[in-house]
């Protein structure tokens, strides 16, 4: 007969939260605006983003980096329109980027990045 061990004391069982569950909808763009369009262009392709500038139309020169997920991140200038308030962005490097640990930044605008090991 075989016996399992007991503890008075039993684990919690681990469950995703129902605000933690996977769900159909993602992110597939993010524009931001700012009055420092070359600082964020900078800061962002620091951490590995690949910008090429576009224009639609009439509208503005601007960059955009399509991510490996297939989001893409755009930078417009403000130029006329508020530009983007507070916002906490995360972003996953890939493997063999070097990183090794969770990194809080903060984007030329103030925003808030946290950077993780994927």
């Amino acid at each position: 007969m075989r016996h399992r061990a007991t503890s008075s004391r039993r684990r919690p069982r681990t469950r995703t939260p129902p605000d933690r569950r996977r769900h159909p909808l993602r992110i597939d763009l993010v524009v931001i605006y700012t009055d420092r369009l070359e600082a964020c262009r900078a800061f962002y392709a620091a951490l590995g983003a690949t910008f090429v500038r576009e224009r639609h139309g009439t509208g503005p020169e601007h960059y955009a980096a399509v991510l490996d997920d297939g989001a893409v991140l755009e930078l417009y200038p403000a130029a006329g329109r508020a530009a983007t308030g507070p916002l906490r962005l995360g972003f996953a490097a890939p493997a063999g980027t070097g990183e090794a640990r969770r990194r809080v930044l903060t984007d030329p605008d103030g925003r808030t990045v946290v950077v993780t090991p994927a």
